[in-house]
């Protein structure tokens, strides 16, 4: 007759459609929803309550439960319909005394009632008998399998819960401003990595609307529609990419897709967004397919999906997209991750480790509860870990994003009001537990112009890990010169930017021993462009030095070091491709130790580098080399990151 009750929050509906929640099943399913049992005239109002209930419409049934339990105070169904209804209300206080007085008239009547106590107590904080009724109810040998495993869920949570409240978390909400949180639902955040966009969705009446704000010194300006990308139709899910040139979001655009809902992907080029692409298989099928977070590193996808293969309901699924641009065949994150139950919304943070994620199938308060699990190096996933109380609660808790640094994490939730007493679901951020923070990240973020001209420039950005030699990503630069690349703590990275018709530039990132970030990196990046074969030396543009930020010597030796390669052939390369190009090497040191020794090292240096491009093909005649000790620095000396910049290997262009 009656089925488990879900927890409900009062914005709980508003996410069904793109599935940020599962639809809440109602404290008494409606296929088992029947007055066969009540006789005589308290039938008819019963069933004008069952009817009242079914609409959603609580207080009205209690209204006509009130009176009909007045005649007749043994009618078990009354109680156990005004108990339910009086939790869909969040009335848990009410709703235990009616479940109670339910039990005590008929224990056995409905054994299910006994499930429902529990999760009433539960609600209150009332761990130690809500556990009790959980285990009282667990010893039914006709359980069926989905309820034994549902009961010995709610054990588990009820077990966290009572340890959980012993040691809160500390946890602060601060409400956004009345630029970005209207009288309107404001939900579903999502932050670019340098923290100064903020993509949310706001729901008016109804109409769901994907809206954009920036943050400057001033704080947040008043957010705007994104015009571009908003329909009439059902979308959401919504998140931006960590450089803010890109929007994956979930929709169900009709006939045009492959399931009910699919994922779509948008991108800005030349200062609009593109008309939004569906991803198409393998990423999306058949089945409910939503909640795209598009990782960091722009080739990397996290979503939640229903299709087959998974461990049970809604799982989380991860693709990489090719040199082509094409998606992989999604794999199933696996357990710890997933489980039988459902995880949902998923955020890798930029650390490149840290996945972000909601579920009802682990240990936590009950509902959905936010976890957060890291992958190592081999690619395994930690135990997911719990936010802990009262980050998570008895309820729902929906998606949330952390910043970059990993301190700040903003997520929806329904604690303020409106006029009228109608709770108002706003945007709020929260200090993290140091527990629960990612690892340290930063970001390099640069413009790329003309040397000559100062003119904006479209180039390709690359950077790979300096020891492995490996490619970790490849991108370009905007429409307007500008670009963003996360750096996680624990590499060394470099970071190549070219343009045909233009010297290549190089930056290093020693970042393999870093434990925190203070700032992130702000590059302004002049490309030289390279001289017609017929130019004089008078009419080079400057001859600028073109410093080998990624070349590396032994201390105290000119021996060059295996990680040097990949700049080496970068410069090979360009010797290759302009036959015509002749460069001069030049080495430098900082005023440590001699001067006289310092000549000499910096020569050497230059040297090694002249003989590895000799040694690679690159004829004698286009090139020289040049050391000039400590004569010629470009930092302080007064510093050990002036000293390491004085340090360098560089070359110019000659005739």
């Amino acid at each position: 007759m009656f089925s488990k009750f879900g927890q409900k929050i009062i914005w709980l509906g508003l996410f069904i459609a793109i599935g940020i929640l599962c639809p809440p099943s109602q404290a008494i399913a409606q296929d088992e929803l029947t007055a066969d049992k009540v006789k005589g005239k308290a039938k008819a109002q019963y069933a004008e309550a069952l009817t009242h209930y079914r609409m959603q419409r609580y207080e009205s049934a209690i209204e006509v439960l009130d009176k009909l339990l007045n005649s007749k105070p043994k009618l078990v169904d009354a109680w156990l319909l005004r108990a339910n209804a009086y939790l869909d209300l969040r009335n848990y206080a009410a709703a235990e005394a009616d479940f109670e007085q339910a039990i005590n008239l008929d224990r056995n009547y409905y054994w299910r009632g006994i499930f429902d106590l529990g999760r009433a107590e539960q609600m209150q904080k009332k761990y130690d008998e809500a556990i009790a009724h959980f285990e009282e109810y667990a010893k039914n040998e006709k359980l069926k399998p989905a309820q034994r495993r549902e009961v010995t869920r709610e054990i588990a949570n009820a077990l966290f819960s009572r340890e959980a409240v012993k040691n809160p978390e500390i946890f602060v909400p601060q409400r956004l401003s009345d630029s970005i949180n209207t009288p309107a639902l404001e939900y579903l955040p999502s932050l670019t990595a340098d923290g100064d966009n903020l993509v949310y969705t706001v729901n008016a009446d109804g109409q769901e609307d994907f809206y954009v704000s920036h943050r400057d010194k001033g704080g947040w300006r008043k957010g705007r529609p994104i015009a571009a990308l908003n329909t009439r139709k059902d979308e959401g899910a919504q998140q931006i990419s960590a450089d803010g040139r890109t929007l994956v979001y979930a929709a169900d655009y009709g006939a045009g897709g492959l399931g009910n809902f699919d994922i779509y992907m948008s991108e800005v080029r030349q200062a609009r967004w593109t008309k939004p692409l569906n991803l198409g298989a393998p990423v999306n099928s058949s089945a409910w397919d939503s909640q795209p977070c598009l990782a960091a590193d722009g080739q990397t996808l996290f979503f939640s999906s229903e299709r087959p293969g998974g461990l049970g309901g809604r799982d989380i699924w991860m693709s990489k997209r090719d040199s082509d641009g094409q998606w992989s065949n999604p794999v199933n994150l696996g357990a710890p991750v997933n489980t039988p139950d459902n995880e949902q919304a998923p955020f890798f943070h930029p650390d490149g480790h840290t996945l972000y994620y909601m579920s009802n199938g682990h240990p936590g308060m009950g509902g959905a509860d936010l976890f957060f699990s890291k992958i190592d190096e081999d690619g395994h996933w930690s135990q997911p870990q719990n936010l802990g109380y009262p980050i998570n609660t008895p309820a729902d808790e929906g998606a949330l994003v952390v910043s970059t640094d990993g301190r700040t994490a903003y997520y929806a939730s329904d604690q303020s009001t409106v006029p009228g007493g109608r709770y108002n679901l706003d945007i709020y951020t929260f200090e993290m537990p140091l527990a629960a923070r990612p690892g340290p990240v930063t970001y390099a973020k640069a413009i790329v112009f003309d040397n000559d001209s100062r003119r904006r420039l479209e180039a390709r950005v690359e950077v790979f890990d300096v020891q492995s030699a490996s490619k970790l990503r490849e991108i370009a630069s905007s429409s307007n010169g500008e670009f963003l690349i996360c750096l996680p703590a624990g590499h060394n990275y470099a970071l190549n930017v070219s343009k045909d018709g233009y010297l290549f530039h190089s930056e290093h990132f020693a970042l393999s021993e870093v434990t925190s970030f203070d700032k992130p990196f702000t590059i302004e990046i002049g490309l030289t462009p390279i001289p017609e074969a017929n130019q004089t030396e008078g009419e080079l543009p400057g001859n600028k030095p073109v410093i080998l930020r990624n070349v590396f010597f032994q201390s105290g030796s000119a021996a060059l070091r295996p990680e040097s390669i990949a700049e080496l052939n970068r410069l090979r390369k360009l010797l290759e491709d302009h036959p015509a190009l002749k460069i001069r090497i030049q080495g430098h040191t900082d005023n440590q130790g001699e001067a006289d020794s310092n000549l000499v090292l910096s020569e050497n240096r230059a040297k090694s580098v002249f003989n590895f491009l000799v040694d690679n093909g690159i004829d004698v005649t286009r090139l020289s080399y040049l050391g000039f000790g400590e004569s010629q620095p470009i930092d302080t000396n007064d510093t050990p990151e002036g000293r390491q910049n004085n340090r360098r290997t560089e070359f110019v262009i000659v005739r």
